[in-house]
């Protein structure tokens, strides 16, 4: 929801708590992913569509108020469309194929319960913590 965020190495438990306190306000709820997008500035990532926008809007303006070091890609755009990335490539070709078979998947129905906070590792994306919606652990 928040991209770039703290280091991996500066991250502490206390950015987490931070960023659940921001979102405290938000119950569990059920989402839906029924269509499919495209950002075209390379690399081209392949997304899903929320639905309801608006819950995950509200979400990164949460985490905006609370991390204002940290705007929704380094402040380079001037709106942010939630999203859940299926893919980034370059590779033309592959569009056509992951969107063909995304496609027949849909709608996929979840319920969100929490949020994670993952860190790029020279490995891939690792998950850092794994926080509930709705309340404030410590």
């Amino acid at each position: 929801m928040l991209y770039p965020f703290v280091d991996a190495e500066r991250l502490v438990v206390g950015h987490a708590h931070e960023a659940q306190r921001a979102l405290s306000y938000v119950q569990p709820f059920e989402c839906s992913f029924s269509s499919i997008g495209r950002f075209d500035d390379p690399p081209v990532a392949i997304y899903l569509e929320p639905k309801p926008v608006e819950q995950f809007s509200a979400m990164v303006e949460a985490l905006v108020a609370a991390f204002p070091k940290f705007p929704p890609y380094g402040g380079t755009v001037d709106e942010v469309i939630p999203h859940l990335t299926v893919v980034e490539t370059a590779d033309r070709t592959l569009w056509a194929d992951v969107e063909g078979w995304m496609g027949p998947q849909l709608p996929i129905r979840t319920s969100v319960q929490g949020f994670s906070i993952y860190v790029q590792t020279d490995a891939g994306w690792v998950e850092r913590f794994k926080l509930p919606l709705g309340r404030v652990t410590s």
